[in-house]
């Protein structure tokens, strides 16, 4: 069955086509079960559609996804599995829902407060302590950032080779840029989109590679220059909540 739904948490997972289908039938787009079809029947089997409505645990998400405040997207890309895994978001006053990729082929749905979403993205992402990074920051061409997070490895192989050939600032102690990317990395994206008071569009986007034993890395992107800056996992929390927070701020 691709639809299987947990009513006492509201945890939902089930494939794209039944997302679909079920966001559809909470707009109140689509009459049941006349037009339904499979997923119909197979959000109706799971008990995430009694009686032709969304359960009551997911409707508080479903709302937000039909007219969300802010929107998020998540990347996240594993050299060492080669797997990406991506996630959607969409956040209102009351209620943020993602959406994420699952190794079955299934994603997730969950709804939560808005003010634990920092906390769930971390979770995602596996930010936690890193050891305090003991080198300089590395220079690379901005184009080659999008390698780190290529299914391709021979792609991902050539963008870390030009950080490893990246222009450190200034030499200093521990590991020399060259070693940063060595063991292979992680590396995740969190973009987050809203419109601003004016009614123009207005985002932030937080670029984070997560080298393991040489710490982590911040993406800052200029015109045609990137450049890997040492963070600490405390640093990357903040961005991730200020980011969070000036999403809401700005509505």
């Amino acid at each position: 069955m691709a639809v299987l739904f947990d009513d006492r948490t509201g945890r939902l997972r089930l494939d794209q086509a039944a997302f679909d289908h079920l966001v559809v039938i909470a707009a109140g787009l689509n009459p049941w079960p006349e037009s339904g079809g499979a997923p119909a029947a197979e959000l109706s089997a799971a008990g995430a559609v009694p009686d032709g409505r969304p359960h009551p645990r997911l409707s508080a998400g479903l709302r937000a996804v039909i007219e969300p405040a802010y929107r998020l997207h998540l990347t996240l890309l594993d050299d060492r599995t080669g797997r990406l895994k991506a996630g959607d978001g969409w956040i209102d006053d009351g209620a943020a829902a993602l959406l994420l990729d699952l190794p079955d082929g299934l994603r997730e749905f969950v709804t939560l407060h808005p003010a634990f979403l920092p906390a769930a993205l971390a979770r995602v992402v596996r930010l936690g302590p890193r050891p305090r990074p003991r080198w300089e920051p590395v220079r690379l061409p901005a184009g080659r950032v999008a390698g780190l997070f290529a299914v391709d490895p021979a792609v991902r192989r050539s963008a870390a080779a030009d950080a490893a050939a990246g222009e450190g600032e200034t030499p200093g102690p521990g590991a020399p840029p060259p070693a940063i990317l060595a063991g292979g990395w992680r590396a995740w994206r969190v973009e987050m989109t809203w419109t601003d008071p004016g009614g123009g569009p207005a985002g932030d986007v937080l670029d984070v590679v997560d080298t393991g034993d040489a710490g982590l890395c911040l993406v800052e992107l200029y015109d045609a220059e990137a450049a890997l800056w040492p963070a600490t996992a405390t640093a990357v929390w903040r961005l991730l909540i200020r980011m969070v927070s000036a999403g809401l701020a700005e509505r």
